[in-house]
């Protein structure tokens, strides 16, 4: 059993591929919610996700990444509603930036996108 600092219970759970190679590492607080920094692992051992949670929604960002290892994409969500999106070719922006606001009663109002061409912003567009 683990604890944390303030004494309560803790436990990780870990998953391996067939192959051996590390799966997913999942962190859970004492009401057995992922909580902390969750990671999710491509067969060939190369990260593929690493997601926070706080008491069993995703809170703060993610980060995705293709089979070789590069960043393509870095989300950010509050209380497991997405508020903001960016595409990536591993440190440079590429793709679709979009920005997500959220109203009184949790539901996406409105976005404001950029498009981006390798680090270049091309388009923007917001709409209310």
């Amino acid at each position: 059993m683990n604890f944390n600092k303030q004494g309560r219970l803790q436990s990780k759970s870990t998953l391996y591929w067939e192959n051996g190679q590390l799966q997913s590492v999942m962190n859970y607080n004492a009401q057995e919610k992922l909580d902390g920094k969750i990671t999710h692992y491509w067969e060939n051992g190369k990260l593929k996700a690493a997601i926070d949670y706080k008491n069993g929604l995703a809170d703060g960002f993610s980060h995705e990444y293709d089979q070789s290892g590069k960043l393509i994409a870095i989300w950010q969500f509050e209380r497991d509603r997405e508020v903001h999106l960016q595409e990536m070719n591993g440190n440079v922006k590429h793709g679709t930036e979009m920005f997500f606001r959220l109203n009184k009663d949790r539901k996406n109002e409105g976005y404001h996108g950029i498009e981006w061409n390798n680090g270049k912003k091309v388009r923007e567009e917001r709409l209310e």
